[in-house]
């Protein structure tokens, strides 16, 4: 007989404790009918395709990727037209302080 916590185990305790292969077999089966219920709630899904194809979820990508590019491309416009806002401010300071120091050179 085999002890268990100090007391003889009993068909009662055997029947408690799962046989792993069982239990392997339990997993599968959940596993399962997860997977085949997201694929018919995925299908069944308000403004899907009737074929199921993807190409909704593929257009949505598209045009996330557009929008992002048009960010990108926006932020990086305005930030060259600063840019050269801020050379033209220069040049134009460059070319009074030029003036001014041409000026006091002739006075000499």
């Amino acid at each position: 007989m085999v002890f268990s916590g100090g007391r003889p185990a009993s068909d009662q305790d055997r029947r408690e404790q799962p046989e792993s292969g069982s239990l392997s077999w339990g997993i599968i089966f959940l596993g399962l009918i997860g997977a085949a219920t997201s694929t018919v709630a995925l299908r069944l899904r308000p403004g899907s395709s009737s074929s199921g194809s993807g190409s909704d979820a593929s257009s949505t990508r598209r045009n996330l990727g557009e929008q992002a590019w048009k960010r990108y491309d926006a932020r990086m416009h305005a930030e060259y037209e600063d840019e050269m806002e801020r050379m033209e401010r220069i040049r134009r300071m460059q070319s009074v302080f030029n003036r001014e120091r041409a000026k006091r050179m002739k006075a000499l």
